[in-house]
């Protein structure tokens, strides 16, 4: 039996690594999973003053995403709204709202159920207008769409800018217009709309263990008052990995070459293979931005690759002791102030994510 407690996921201000625990490994070999979320349980201060860890809350839900069907979770949640709006932050409550069994435990994960679907006007409106405190998939300040692998691939490009640039348009284009800003926003559409369309291309896994599952989202933090707006994109997926993926279309490249050679742009081919670089050419735009794609080499071995890239466009490639399934990618994007006025997003106290991998 494995059990996940809230203090597991704490973000840790002084490390300046991705670091991994025993607990992703064993979450695999288990029959039972035991995720203890409840704050009074792990508790090291007032409930809303907690703060977690973005990427290893990431890394959990792609681990649980790829547990067969028969593995029991027994899952018990946060009371307190701002951890529950932090983990909504993640792919983590899709990934346990499309477990057999959850929803009906916990009936509060049913709007995570619902894929995305462009063309369903009541979920846009709710995309669009979401409540100032809300902690469903659609928020003020969040935009999540789930499973989007599920729509066809010479479209999905298309469809992201379709509901992102609306998003962006409603939070922040009435606050303040400048040259900068909307070259800015263009950029932040494109990241998310490239990395969303790479979902279809290694979203499949390859064998019959696990259910496909993957989830796109935006989201905005505050800085200071003289300080920049920081946008997180999280894109997950449990299929078969990049690495694996590049190599069905070139032979000749393996682990961590191939991932080098997706980022730096040397796959191109035609229309294709542009999505990463392009990705790596935007955080390079922008100084403090950075990106970090974890995705599976062997997983059965806990051996997965780790590819941080900085604001200066350099690409460092690792293996890391992980047993991911699929791909995590985490971008963070710092964009330029508004002139006037700065809003004020989500808790004021947000910690600035760090994502340098050694």
């Amino acid at each position: 039996m494995t059990v996940i407690q809230l203090r597991d996921l704490f973000a840790t201000p002084t490390s300046t690594c991705f670091e991994t625990s025993s607990w992703m490994v064993e979450l695999g070999t288990d029959d039972h999973v035991v995720l203890d979320l409840a704050e009074s349980d792990s508790q090291r201060g007032a409930a809303s003053k907690l703060r977690l860890d973005t990427i290893r809350v990431s890394v959990l839900a792609n681990l649980i995403s790829s547990l067969d069907a028969k593995v029991e979770i027994v899952l018990t949640l946060p009371d307190d709204d701002s951890l529950r709006r932090q983990l909504a932050r993640t792919p983590l409550l899709a990934v346990l709202a499309s477990r057999v069994g959850v929803v009906l435990e916990h009936p509060q994960l049913a709007p995570w159920t619902s894929p995305w679907n462009p063309h369903d006007a009541s979920q846009l409106r709710q995309q669009l207008d979401a409540a100032d405190r809300s902690i469903n998939p659609s928020q003020r300040y969040l935009l999540t769409l789930i499973a989007p692998h599920l729509r066809a691939s010479q479209g999905v490009q298309r469809e992201v800018r379709g509901i992102v640039d609306p998003w962006l348009g409603r939070r922040f284009i009435a606050r303040g217009r400048s040259a900068e800003r909307s070259v800015a926003m263009r950029d932040l559409e494109q990241s998310m709309a490239e990395l969303t369309e790479n979902v279809g291309d290694h979203a499949f896994p390859d064998d019959l263990e696990r259910s496909p599952m993957s989830t796109a989202q935006l989201m905005t933090t505050a800085g200071g008052t003289d300080s920049v707006d920081r946008f997180r994109v999280i894109v997950m997926d449990n299929g078969i990995g990049l690495a694996k993926s590049v190599k069905r279309r070139r032979g000749d490249l393996n682990g961590a070459t191939a991932l080098l050679y997706a980022l730096t742009g040397q796959l191109r081919h035609g229309d294709r293979g542009r999505g990463l670089p392009n990705v790596r050419n935007i955080v390079q735009r922008y100084e403090g931005s950075s990106f970090l794609l974890l995705t599976e080499l062997f997983p059965e071995r806990s051996r997965s690759l780790a590819a941080f890239v900085d604001d200066r466009g350099e690409v460092v490639v690792n293996e890391v002791p992980l047993p991911l399934r699929g791909t995590l990618a985490v971008g963070q994007l710092a964009m330029p102030a508004l002139a006037d006025i700065h809003p004020e997003l989500f808790e004021p106290d947000d910690t600035e994510l760090v994502m340098t991998v050694l």
